[in-house]
């Protein structure tokens, strides 16, 4: 895809978003807020550029700060703005950043407003952005060079907006920055005996727009003997090698693979060489789960130290561990084979599911209920970004398939993970899932029942048997209540895509094998079983109770009675008869009422604590 000049920009990707807070409302005030809010942010943005040239002559900027609470209002206000008036608020916003040098607290709030625009508006907004400005605030900081003592909380807020910013503001870089950014960062990279190293490999990560990967490479002759050209190829065999220069320093090891994460999900041109540096990355993938593989302590116990300044400016961005596990889910997720890869190299797709599956070998066993430890919450992280990851490859791909009648996004399309991977991805993540959701640790109790959730809607036909399954031995097994409370947590989240699951999955032989019936008797016999859960002596199960009906009754058009003419189209699916299951559920709220004690209502015993469900409820409260 070929650049345009700084200035030059197109809208032909600009599609209107959809704010259902804004057409919901009375249909005259909705017509007055279509019509108008349009005007009036294109004035505001008009006053906001006349007050800053007037202050970039008289050196004022008040009036131009008493602007910026009248314009963030336009966004929350959620009205369809026009494309160029953003774009307008945007470079205007960008501008007062670098305007107020010097003033952290104000150059947090334009940049928080610039940030604002991008974020909502994502790259359909196009933009022209100069990477050098940024780079420089942020070089600033790393040297020391402050005008004045600004205090310990603007000064981390004004690091924290920045660094957002860049983030965002990197896919509107030009063509030419990827080669510009690396010709300068790379003599700091290579560094490696002061600590200018890590600053600048925290710089690339911040900057380097990953998101090019795919595009054409954009040439430019500066004299008769120098060519600059994004080689991407060409970097990435050497970032891999640098990336082994220091492998026991978790900073260096996290940058460089919050890289090869962001190409691996842009690289849908197939243009980098993935399997010949395949090995090393999935080491570095188990390395990064941290779990005490062989009597070892998980972390490596040695390793470099990293400068001060580089850890507090990019921490947000890889110096954590959730951080290091998001970088090596996404890499797996979005490496995932799809038909054009099974096409090019078949053994090469089979061993980029077969790494997913063998990491969930080795920390399979450490989400067991017995064995939790400081790995628990690595887990729940490598499990929800997992699932999210893969969630948003298959949603883009589904996505770029709707849209490709005139050939637009078609490799994105092509990227789709073929029907294998899914069910084996699915798969894997389900052995995690059912370990998980009887945790001691609440966090990855709701991160397997979240993970079941999304993973129901995209592979129904391998996790709902084991949701349902579950949820039929808790009942069965009587005693074990912790047991219930968790699999009662796990159908909550999963009843939505239950419900408008195809009929012909619940037919389907891993059902049969899992000995579940049909989705109808399956929601019959849970709300029924269920009733005796609305107990005064135990709060957790009953919130969970009420959760779960909520979760059925909201996802149903109607709630009537088998022949009933209203509730025709339902008899098929779910025939239940309504009028007596409410009239057996309104009797255990009517006792319930009359046993609890509203003295003890808000204090839940330590054992009520550890049976939360998988929201980790912390100690349920009826108040």
């Amino acid at each position: 895809m070929e650049d345009t000049a700084m200035g030059e920009v197109s809208d032909e990707r600009w599609e209107q978003t959809r704010w259902v807070c804004t057409e919901f409302l009375e249909p005259a005030t909705a017509a007055a807020v279509a019509r108008d809010e349009p005007e009036r942010f294109r004035r505001a943005v008009l006053d906001v550029e006349r007050a800053l040239a007037q202050a970039k002559q008289d050196g004022d900027f008040t009036p131009l700060h008493a602007r910026y609470s009248g314009v963030m209002t336009f966004f929350s206000g959620r009205g369809q703005l026009a494309p160029e008036d953003l774009r307008r608020c945007a470079n205007v916003s960008l501008d007062a950043l670098h305007a107020c040098a010097g003033d952290v607290s104000a150059q947090a709030r334009w940049g928080g407003m610039t940030t604002r625009i991008l974020e909502t508006y994502g790259d359909a907004l196009s933009l022209r952005i100069e990477w050098r400005p940024l780079y420089e605030i942020l070089a600033k900081y790393l040297a020391g060079e402050f005008d004045a003592y600004n205090g310990a909380i603007p000064t981390a807020v004004h690091v924290a907006v920045v660094s957002r910013l860049a983030h965002k503001a990197r896919r509107h870089f030009s063509a030419e920055a990827p080669s510009e950014i690396w010709h300068l960062l790379k003599p700091k990279i290579r560094a490696l005996e002061n600590a200018d190293c890590f600053e600048g490999l925290g710089m690339l990560h911040l900057l380097m727009p990953c998101s090019r990967v795919s595009e054409v490479n954009h040439t430019r002759v500066s004299n008769e003997n120098d060519t600059e050209k994004n080689d991407w190829c060409g970097w990435f065999e050497e970032w891999v090698t640098m990336a082994g220069w220091m492998p026991t320093n978790r900073f260096w090891q996290a940058a460089w693979f919050a890289i090869f994460a962001q190409l691996a999900k842009h690289d849908v041109g197939d243009v980098l060489n993935w399997d010949a540096r395949a090995n090393e990355l999935r080491s570095t993938c188990l390395w990064f789960m941290e779990v005490p593989v062989g009597g070892g302590e998980g972390a490596c116990p040695f390793g470099r130290r990293t400068s001060s300044r580089a850890a507090y400016l990019f921490s947000r961005s890889v110096n954590d561990s959730e951080q290091r596990c998001k970088y090596a889910v996404k890499y797996l997720a979005y490496r995932l084979p799809s038909e054009r890869d099974v096409e090019k190299d078949a053994d090469a797709a089979e061993s980029a599911i077969r790494a997913v599956e063998a990491l969930v070998d080795v920390v399979e066993n450490y989400a067991h209920p017995s064995n939790a430890g400081r790995w628990t919450n690595t887990l729940a992280q490598f499990l929800t970004h997992a699932v999210k990851y893969f969630r948003k490859r298959v949603a883009a791909a589904d996505a770029a398939e709707a849209r490709d009648e005139n050939g637009a996004g078609r490799n994105v399309s092509k990227k789709k993970p073929t029907s294998f991977a899914r069910a084996r991805f699915a798969a894997a993540m389900r052995r995690l899932v059912d370990k998980g959701m009887y945790n001691k640790v609440a966090s990855l109790r709701f991160a397997a029942a979240s993970s079941a959730r999304d993973l129901a809607y995209i592979e129904p036909a391998s996790i709902l048997p084991l949701v349902m399954s579950r949820f039929a031995q808790a009942v069965d097994h009587g005693t074990a209540t912790h047991q219930l409370t968790s699999a009662l947590s796990v159908l909550t989240f999963a009843m939505r895509p239950m419900v408008v699951a195809p009929r012909e999955t619940f037919f389907s032989e891993t059902f049969a094998d899992a000995g579940v019936p049909d989705v109808g008797q399956f929601l019959a016999f849970v709300m029924e079983t269920t009733l005796p859960g609305i107990d005064a002596n135990d709060p957790s199960k009953t919130l969970g109770v009420i959760r779960l009906y909520v979760a059925v009754v909201s996802n149903l058009a109607v709630l009537a009675d088998p022949g009933d003419p209203a509730n025709a189209a339902a008899d098929e699916v779910f025939p239940f008869q309504w009028s007596d299951w409410i009239d057996a559920a309104l009797g255990r709220f009517f006792v319930f009422f009359e046993n609890v004690d509203p003295a003890s209502a808000g204090k839940i015993d330590g054992a009520d604590k550890h049976r939360g469900g998988a929201g980790g409820d912390g100690g349920a409260s009826y108040l």
